[in-house]
């Protein structure tokens, strides 16, 4: 998948992804969003009125820190759900059941940061002065992982 756009978006947004987010129970509970490629996330994190407007349903709470934590004590909890995670404009093999978390960290842009859960299953190139990116599955294409 290769994504191109001007070197000034680029570096304004960062590199946004279109991700279909679903509740692994009721593939009719879906939504198509934003998501941001964010290299400095652990983790998978959505909006929480994403998770509640495709049903998602909650299997624990996570304790994270989100940006503008300073110490160590300031991680919070936010609501961990089961998701299915799909990618349609792109070639790249989607996730069936994966633990993301919901928490209000959000502007309207995007309403999913993509963790290195995911992306440490692909190759990400970033190309500042090109205005691209472009992402290569490791995965094989028609395995849908945990």
């Amino acid at each position: 998948m290769i994504v191109t756009t001007n070197a000034e978006d680029l570096l304004r947004f960062g590199p946004i992804i279109k991700v279909v987010i679903g509740n692994p129970s009721d593939v009719s509970k879906s939504s198509t969003v934003n998501a941001l490629i964010d290299t400095g996330a652990a983790i998978t994190a959505i909006n929480p009125r994403l998770a509640q407007s495709c049903g998602l349903i909650q299997r624990s709470r996570k304790r994270i820190h989100v940006p503008g934590d300073v110490g160590r004590t300031d991680a919070k909890e936010y609501p961990e759900f089961s998701a299915s995670l799909h990618f349609a404009e792109a070639d790249l093999a989607g996730f069936r059941v994966l633990g993301i978390v919901a928490c209000p960290i959000f502007e309207s842009r995007f309403s999913c940061l993509l963790g290195r859960d995911i992306l440490k299953f692909w190759e990400l190139t970033y190309s500042g002065p090109s205005g691209q990116f472009s992402i290569s599955d490791s995965r094989n294409p028609t395995a849908e992982y945990l």
